[in-house]
């Protein structure tokens, strides 16, 4: 798999996904939450189908292409320098599934946290220009980590079909 590099940085988005005509990847570790719709992924060499309103984690070094996404469906993501990500120093029971192409989702007994409005908050704050802003949603950011840490799980992934 041939995959465009990219230089991201600390970015947050918020949008309708399209399909990717080409897989990129990037050195930061980047959060998804789908709001609505139904939305399929590429991670490496196998396909995911994004669960709704479940916070998802991932190291995006891992080649990732959105391949499918109905009109209705509403991303919001965050990308975090991978430098940053190593400096809050979590549990490498945490971190090795990460680095091992695994996306981490939150687990059943998690479903309490409102991640929808978390992300939200996160988008605004990365996206202004104000540092404190930035600086609180950072915080919150690693916080969430460290309660991810307390229980997640892997997304079941599946090969492509193979066509003959």
């Amino acid at each position: 798999m041939n995959a465009q590099f990219q230089r991201v940085g600390l970015h947050s988005y918020q949008h309708c996904p399209q399909p990717m005509p080409v897989p990129h990847r990037h050195n930061e570790l980047e959060f998804l939450y789908l709001r609505s719709g139904s939305v399929s992924y590429a991670f490496g060499p196998c396909n995911v189908q994004l669960p709704l309103r479940r916070l998802l984690v991932f190291w995006a070094g891992l080649p990732h292409q959105v391949l499918t996404a109905t009109a209705n469906a509403e991303l919001i993501g965050l990308e975090v320098p991978l430098a940053w990500f190593l400096h809050w120093k979590l549990p490498e029971r945490f971190s090795a599934p990460l680095f091992q192409g695994q996306i981490l989702a939150t687990s059943a007994d998690q479903h309490g946290l409102d991640d929808g409005a978390l992300m939200q908050r996160w988008h605004k704050g990365v996206s202004t220009q104000r540092p404190f802003a930035r600086q609180a949603a950072l915080l919150e950011c690693q916080a969430r980590l460290w309660r991810l840490c307390l229980g997640f799980r892997a997304l079941p992934t599946r090969a492509p079909l193979e066509l003959d």
